[in-house]
Protein backbone atom coordinates (compact mmCIF):
# COMPACT_ATOMS: atom_id res chain seq x y z
CA UNK A 1 0.00 0.00 0.00
CA UNK A 2 2.79 2.38 0.91
CA UNK A 3 4.37 1.61 -2.44
CA UNK A 4 1.23 2.74 -4.29
CA UNK A 5 0.91 5.90 -2.20
CA UNK A 6 4.51 6.74 -2.94
CA UNK A 7 3.91 6.33 -6.69
CA UNK A 8 0.82 8.58 -6.55
CA UNK A 9 2.78 11.26 -4.70
CA UNK A 10 5.53 11.17 -7.34
CA UNK A 11 2.93 11.45 -10.10
CA UNK A 12 1.34 14.53 -8.51
CA UNK A 13 4.74 16.14 -8.03
CA UNK A 14 5.58 15.54 -11.70
CA UNK A 15 2.33 17.19 -12.82
CA UNK A 16 3.07 20.23 -10.63
CA UNK A 17 6.55 20.58 -12.09
CA UNK A 18 5.23 20.29 -15.63
CA UNK A 19 2.70 23.02 -14.93
CA UNK A 20 5.48 25.21 -13.58
CA UNK A 21 7.46 24.73 -16.78
CA UNK A 22 4.77 26.60 -18.67
CA UNK A 23 5.69 29.87 -16.92
CA UNK A 24 8.09 32.30 -18.61
CA UNK A 25 11.44 32.27 -16.88
CA UNK A 26 11.79 36.04 -17.30
CA UNK A 27 8.42 36.91 -15.77
CA UNK A 28 8.85 39.56 -13.05
CA UNK A 29 8.06 38.66 -9.50
CA UNK A 30 4.93 40.18 -8.06
CA UNK A 31 5.51 43.29 -5.98
CA UNK A 32 3.39 45.27 -3.56
CA UNK A 33 4.30 48.57 -5.21
CA UNK A 34 1.19 50.32 -6.63
CA UNK A 35 1.15 51.34 -10.25
CA UNK A 36 1.47 55.13 -10.74
CA UNK A 37 -1.88 56.82 -11.30
CA UNK A 38 -0.19 59.30 -13.64
CA UNK A 39 1.84 58.16 -16.66
CA UNK A 40 3.39 59.99 -19.59
CA UNK A 41 1.47 57.84 -22.09
CA UNK A 42 -1.95 58.51 -20.56
CA UNK A 43 -1.54 62.20 -19.75
CA UNK A 44 -3.25 64.61 -22.14
CA UNK A 45 -3.02 67.92 -20.30
CA UNK A 46 -0.61 69.41 -17.77
CA UNK A 47 -0.98 72.69 -15.88
CA UNK A 48 1.65 73.97 -13.47
CA UNK A 49 1.82 77.04 -11.26
CA UNK A 50 4.25 78.35 -8.67
CA UNK A 51 1.68 80.82 -7.38
CA UNK A 52 2.69 83.68 -9.65
CA UNK A 53 3.03 82.05 -13.08
CA UNK A 54 0.73 79.46 -14.67
CA UNK A 55 1.65 77.41 -17.75
CA UNK A 56 -0.74 75.12 -19.62
CA UNK A 57 0.24 72.32 -21.96
CA UNK A 58 -1.77 69.80 -23.98
CA UNK A 59 -1.13 66.87 -26.26
CA UNK A 60 -2.23 67.67 -29.82
CA UNK A 61 -3.59 65.46 -32.59
CA UNK A 62 -0.04 64.61 -33.67
CA UNK A 63 0.64 63.24 -30.19
CA UNK A 64 3.01 66.12 -29.44
CA UNK A 65 2.96 68.48 -26.48
CA UNK A 66 2.26 72.15 -27.14
CA UNK A 67 1.97 75.32 -25.10
CA UNK A 68 -1.71 76.28 -25.01
CA UNK A 69 -1.07 80.03 -25.15
CA UNK A 70 0.98 79.77 -28.37
CA UNK A 71 1.00 76.44 -30.20
CA UNK A 72 3.77 77.66 -32.53
CA UNK A 73 6.19 78.05 -29.62
CA UNK A 74 9.18 75.64 -29.98
CA UNK A 75 8.42 73.69 -26.82
CA UNK A 76 10.96 71.19 -25.56
CA UNK A 77 8.67 68.24 -24.82
CA UNK A 78 11.19 66.84 -22.35
CA UNK A 79 10.18 69.67 -20.00
CA UNK A 80 6.58 68.41 -19.94
CA UNK A 81 7.88 64.90 -19.31
CA UNK A 82 9.74 66.32 -16.28
CA UNK A 83 6.49 67.73 -14.90
CA UNK A 84 4.79 64.35 -15.25
CA UNK A 85 7.79 62.68 -13.61
CA UNK A 86 7.47 65.16 -10.74
CA UNK A 87 3.84 64.11 -10.28
CA UNK A 88 4.90 60.45 -10.17
CA UNK A 89 7.49 61.28 -7.53
CA UNK A 90 4.88 63.07 -5.42
CA UNK A 91 2.79 59.90 -5.49
CA UNK A 92 5.59 57.91 -3.87
CA UNK A 93 6.26 60.28 -0.97
CA UNK A 94 5.43 58.83 2.47
CA UNK A 95 2.62 60.55 4.36
CA UNK A 96 3.33 62.42 7.57
CA UNK A 97 1.35 62.47 10.77
CA UNK A 98 -0.87 65.52 11.12
CA UNK A 99 -0.28 67.18 14.49
CA UNK A 100 -1.74 70.44 13.22
CA UNK A 101 -4.99 71.48 11.58
CA UNK A 102 -5.02 71.28 7.74
CA UNK A 103 -4.82 75.08 7.50
CA UNK A 104 -1.40 74.97 9.17
CA UNK A 105 0.17 73.38 6.09
CA UNK A 106 -0.93 76.16 3.74
CA UNK A 107 -2.71 73.74 1.43
CA UNK A 108 -6.16 75.31 1.64
CA UNK A 109 -6.49 77.76 -1.26
CA UNK A 110 -2.87 77.32 -2.31
CA UNK A 111 -2.07 78.67 -5.79
CA UNK A 112 1.00 76.47 -6.26
CA UNK A 113 0.00 73.23 -7.94
CA UNK A 114 0.52 70.63 -10.64
CA UNK A 115 -2.66 69.51 -12.41
CA UNK A 116 -2.82 66.58 -14.82
CA UNK A 117 -5.66 65.28 -16.99
CA UNK A 118 -5.60 61.64 -18.05
CA UNK A 119 -6.77 60.20 -21.35
CA UNK A 120 -9.91 58.79 -19.67
CA UNK A 121 -10.90 62.31 -18.63
CA UNK A 122 -10.03 61.93 -14.96
CA UNK A 123 -8.00 64.64 -13.28
CA UNK A 124 -5.64 64.93 -10.34
CA UNK A 125 -4.14 68.00 -8.69
CA UNK A 126 -1.05 68.02 -6.49
CA UNK A 127 -1.18 71.15 -4.35
CA UNK A 128 1.84 72.62 -2.58
CA UNK A 129 1.62 74.55 0.66
CA UNK A 130 4.06 76.09 3.11
CA UNK A 131 7.69 75.13 3.42
CA UNK A 132 8.53 72.61 6.09
CA UNK A 133 11.37 72.98 8.57
CA UNK A 134 13.71 70.99 6.30
CA UNK A 135 13.04 73.22 3.28
CA UNK A 136 10.55 70.98 1.48
CA UNK A 137 6.94 71.84 0.69
CA UNK A 138 3.83 70.32 2.25
CA UNK A 139 1.83 68.62 -0.47
CA UNK A 140 -1.42 66.73 -0.93
CA UNK A 141 -3.28 65.15 -3.82
CA UNK A 142 -6.88 65.90 -4.78
CA UNK A 143 -7.43 62.13 -4.82
CA UNK A 144 -6.50 61.95 -1.14
CA UNK A 145 -6.55 65.43 0.38
CA UNK A 146 -6.48 64.04 3.91
CA UNK A 147 -2.96 62.67 3.37
CA UNK A 148 -0.13 65.18 3.57
CA UNK A 149 3.47 64.57 2.52
CA UNK A 150 6.58 66.72 2.17
CA UNK A 151 7.77 67.35 -1.40
CA UNK A 152 11.49 68.00 -2.00
CA UNK A 153 12.60 71.63 -2.12
CA UNK A 154 13.46 71.40 -5.83
CA UNK A 155 9.81 70.87 -6.81
CA UNK A 156 9.14 74.62 -6.83
CA UNK A 157 11.98 75.21 -9.30
CA UNK A 158 10.34 72.70 -11.65
CA UNK A 159 6.91 74.32 -11.35
CA UNK A 160 8.24 77.87 -11.52
CA UNK A 161 10.12 77.75 -14.80
CA UNK A 162 9.58 80.55 -17.29
CA UNK A 163 8.19 79.35 -20.63
CA UNK A 164 11.44 80.46 -22.28
CA UNK A 165 13.30 78.03 -20.02
CA UNK A 166 11.23 75.32 -21.70
CA UNK A 167 12.06 76.30 -25.27
CA UNK A 168 13.72 73.89 -27.67
CA UNK A 169 17.09 75.45 -28.48
CA UNK A 170 18.40 75.57 -32.06
CA UNK A 171 20.82 72.87 -33.12
CA UNK A 172 23.93 74.54 -34.51
CA UNK A 173 25.58 73.11 -37.64
CA UNK A 174 29.00 71.48 -37.58
CA UNK A 175 31.36 74.46 -37.29
CA UNK A 176 34.61 72.52 -37.22
CA UNK A 177 37.40 74.09 -39.35
CA UNK A 178 37.12 71.46 -42.07
CA UNK A 179 33.48 72.40 -42.75
CA UNK A 180 34.07 76.15 -43.26
CA UNK A 181 34.62 77.52 -46.77
CA UNK A 182 34.58 81.25 -46.08
CA UNK A 183 33.84 83.75 -43.33
CA UNK A 184 32.65 87.35 -43.32
CA UNK A 185 32.81 89.37 -40.11
CA UNK A 186 31.01 92.72 -40.12
CA UNK A 187 31.23 95.60 -37.65
CA UNK A 188 29.32 98.69 -38.67
CA UNK A 189 30.32 99.47 -42.26
CA UNK A 190 33.52 97.39 -42.22
CA UNK A 191 33.61 93.73 -43.27
CA UNK A 192 36.52 91.32 -43.02
CA UNK A 193 36.34 88.72 -45.84
CA UNK A 194 38.20 85.47 -45.22
CA UNK A 195 38.56 82.49 -47.54
CA UNK A 196 39.19 79.01 -46.17
CA UNK A 197 40.72 76.12 -48.09
CA UNK A 198 41.92 72.87 -46.54
CA UNK A 199 42.36 74.47 -43.14
CA UNK A 200 44.19 77.52 -44.47
CA UNK A 201 42.58 80.92 -43.82
CA UNK A 202 43.48 83.75 -46.17
CA UNK A 203 42.64 87.42 -46.56
CA UNK A 204 43.18 88.99 -49.97
CA UNK A 205 45.27 85.99 -50.97
CA UNK A 206 47.53 86.23 -47.91
CA UNK A 207 47.73 83.33 -45.44
CA UNK A 208 46.46 84.56 -42.04
CA UNK A 209 45.91 81.15 -40.42
CA UNK A 210 48.48 81.92 -37.73
CA UNK A 211 46.87 85.17 -36.57
CA UNK A 212 45.82 85.03 -32.93
CA UNK A 213 42.22 86.04 -33.61
CA UNK A 214 41.88 83.43 -36.37
CA UNK A 215 43.20 80.75 -34.04
CA UNK A 216 40.80 81.84 -31.29
CA UNK A 217 37.88 81.93 -33.74
CA UNK A 218 38.41 78.42 -35.12
CA UNK A 219 38.84 76.99 -31.62
CA UNK A 220 35.79 78.84 -30.27
CA UNK A 221 33.41 77.92 -33.07
CA UNK A 222 33.64 74.22 -32.23
CA UNK A 223 32.39 74.90 -28.69
CA UNK A 224 29.81 77.57 -29.58
CA UNK A 225 26.81 77.07 -27.29
CA UNK A 226 23.29 78.51 -27.12
CA UNK A 227 22.48 78.88 -23.43
CA UNK A 228 18.79 79.75 -23.42
CA UNK A 229 15.89 81.42 -25.20
CA UNK A 230 15.44 85.04 -24.13
CA UNK A 231 12.50 86.19 -26.25
CA UNK A 232 10.41 84.26 -28.77
CA UNK A 233 8.63 86.33 -31.45
CA UNK A 234 9.93 89.53 -29.81
CA UNK A 235 7.86 92.68 -29.88
CA UNK A 236 8.97 95.75 -31.78
CA UNK A 237 11.89 97.38 -30.02
CA UNK A 238 13.07 94.25 -28.19
CA UNK A 239 15.96 93.67 -30.60
CA UNK A 240 17.16 97.25 -30.13
CA UNK A 241 17.06 96.88 -26.35
CA UNK A 242 19.30 93.80 -26.71
CA UNK A 243 21.78 95.65 -28.94
CA UNK A 244 20.72 93.75 -32.05
CA UNK A 245 19.32 96.64 -34.08
CA UNK A 246 21.85 97.08 -35.51
CA UNK A 247 23.99 94.21 -34.19
CA UNK A 248 27.40 94.92 -32.68
CA UNK A 249 28.86 92.31 -35.05
CA UNK A 250 27.67 89.77 -37.61
CA UNK A 251 29.37 86.55 -38.60
CA UNK A 252 28.46 84.78 -41.86
CA UNK A 253 30.00 81.38 -42.47
CA UNK A 254 29.75 79.53 -45.78
CA UNK A 255 29.76 75.83 -44.96
CA UNK A 256 29.90 72.69 -47.11
CA UNK A 257 26.20 72.63 -47.91
CA UNK A 258 24.70 75.56 -46.04
CA UNK A 259 25.28 79.01 -44.57
CA UNK A 260 25.30 80.06 -40.93
CA UNK A 261 24.68 83.63 -39.78
CA UNK A 262 25.15 84.89 -36.23
CA UNK A 263 24.04 88.41 -35.21
CA UNK A 264 25.60 89.53 -31.93
CA UNK A 265 24.12 92.11 -29.59
CA UNK A 266 25.05 93.35 -26.14
CA UNK A 267 26.60 91.40 -23.30
CA UNK A 268 24.28 90.84 -20.33
CA UNK A 269 26.09 90.65 -17.02
CA UNK A 270 22.85 89.56 -15.35
CA UNK A 271 22.33 86.70 -17.81
CA UNK A 272 26.01 85.83 -18.23
CA UNK A 273 26.13 85.86 -22.02
CA UNK A 274 25.53 87.76 -25.26
CA UNK A 275 22.16 88.37 -26.87
CA UNK A 276 22.15 86.87 -30.38
CA UNK A 277 19.88 85.93 -33.25
CA UNK A 278 20.63 83.08 -35.66
CA UNK A 279 20.07 83.09 -39.43
CA UNK A 280 16.68 84.63 -40.28
CA UNK A 281 15.04 83.65 -36.98
CA UNK A 282 13.98 86.70 -34.93
CA UNK A 283 14.04 84.72 -31.67
CA UNK A 284 16.58 86.22 -29.28
CA UNK A 285 18.88 83.73 -27.59
CA UNK A 286 21.64 83.94 -25.03
CA UNK A 287 25.01 82.60 -26.13
CA UNK A 288 28.23 81.87 -24.29
CA UNK A 289 30.68 84.75 -24.48
CA UNK A 290 33.88 83.36 -26.02
CA UNK A 291 33.12 83.81 -29.73
CA UNK A 292 30.76 86.81 -29.41
CA UNK A 293 33.34 88.71 -27.35
CA UNK A 294 35.98 87.95 -29.96
CA UNK A 295 33.78 89.10 -32.85
CA UNK A 296 32.60 92.33 -31.20
CA UNK A 297 36.26 93.20 -30.64
CA UNK A 298 37.42 91.90 -34.03
CA UNK A 299 40.28 93.72 -35.74
CA UNK A 300 39.11 94.06 -39.34
CA UNK A 301 41.98 93.38 -41.71
CA UNK A 302 44.10 91.88 -38.94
Amino acid sequence: MKKYLHLIWLLLLSVALLCGCGKKSGAPAATDEPEPTVTAEESTSVVCSDGSRTLRFRRNSDDQWEWVDDVSFPLDEACVAELIAAAQELETLPPITLPEAPEFYGLVGSKSYLHITRSDGSEVTYRLGKQSDDGGYYCCSSENDKQVCVAPEGIMAVLGRNIYDMARLPELPDLSPGKIRSAAITQGDATDHLAVSRGTWSRGGQDVTGEDQIQLLTAGLETLTVLKCVDYAPAAGAAAVCGLEPPAATLVLELDKSEFTLHIGEYSAAEGGYFVTIDDDTTIYLMDGQVPALLTGWSVGG
